[in-house]
């Protein structure tokens, strides 16, 4: 397991990205964490495990969700989709 980073989610939950192997395939972990009262962080159901054939595709949603939320949501009017 290989943990490439985390971003704080909110003030008591953060979201890691961790490199794993399961039944002899890799995956990117996109994982969310709580908070507990002793303090240290510990994995929720919360997240998706991204196989190199899914997460480049997945990474280009994101950039075109990161340039959308930038420059205002619009849906496209034809597929209810947006862009």
């Amino acid at each position: 397991m290989v943990q490439f980073g985390e971003v704080l989610k909110n003030s008591r939950e953060l979201i890691r990205v961790i490199g794993t192997e399961y039944r002899g395939h890799r995956f990117v972990d996109l994982r969310v964490y709580y908070e507990a009262e002793n303090g240290e962080y510990r994995p929720t159901r919360k997240g998706v495990a991204l196989s190199l054939e899914t997460i480049l595709p997945v990474i280009e949603f994101l950039k075109e969700g990161a340039k959308a939320l930038k420059e205002g949501l619009e849906t496209d009017q034809e597929t209810g989709a947006t862009s």
